[in-house]
């Protein structure tokens, strides 16, 4: 059976960065059943209030999302990525050298980072007015992530009403037969849907 977790942003612990130019929500992990000292994929938000290095994370990958502000620039491993803005997803390795400047003022990001080589993830960005969607899950993990607007989901009996900044996680159990999800917005609403499937150890 499907396990689902619905969390607010509020209800989430907020962490300083070592080097004080942010701070980190962790909204989610797993953490990896062979190595519990590691998480197996993870979800959080960072408030970045000034330029500076990210941390790195060897042996993950990472995908980056601005949900809020004017932008910011990457430069990973020495290249500059295009200005990123809202309703992007831009991915890269954990392991690289990676240095963010701020292109007007502070900004929040969504992050995913999960463990390469254990974890394939797909990252998708959706808007506009009054929009509807069915998703067959299928994906080992499906995650909802509201930033703006009002969301209806229901998944098999349950129904949940996301607002800004929740996140509503669906974990299925290998058992599981494939159940739709449906979502249903009121209004203008932009959500981020991630997809994560779990690589066998002989893949």
């Amino acid at each position: 059976m499907s396990q689902v977790t619905y969390l607010p942003l509020a209800s989430c612990t907020v962490m300083p960065w070592k080097n004080g130019g942010g701070t980190t929500t962790e909204i989610f992990r797993r953490d990896d059943p062979a190595d519990s000292r590691r998480f197996l994929w993870r979800i959080s938000v960072a408030d970045i209030g000034a330029a500076g290095p990210f941390s790195a994370f060897d042996g993950y990958r990472r995908v980056i999302s601005v949900i809020k502000g004017e932008g910011m620039v990457l430069t990973i491993d020495g290249e500059d990525s295009p200005p990123l803005h809202t309703g992007q997803a831009w991915p890269f390795s954990g392991a690289s050298e990676v240095e963010c400047r701020l292109i007007d003022g502070p900004i929040r990001d969504l992050n995913l980072i999960y463990a390469e080589g254990q974890v394939v993830a797909d990252v998708s960005w959706h808007q506009g007015e009054r929009w509807y969607m069915q998703e067959t899950i299928e994906a080992d993990v499906l995650v909802v992530f509201v930033q703006s607007g009002s969301v209806e989901l229901s998944l098999a009996d349950a129904a949940w009403s996301l607002q800004p900044l929740d996140t509503l996680v669906v974990e299925r159990s290998a058992s599981d037969v494939p159940s739709m999800l449906k979502l249903i917005t009121a209004a203008a609403s932009t959500v981020c849907i991630m997809k994560l499937v779990f690589r066998s150890a002989s893949a």
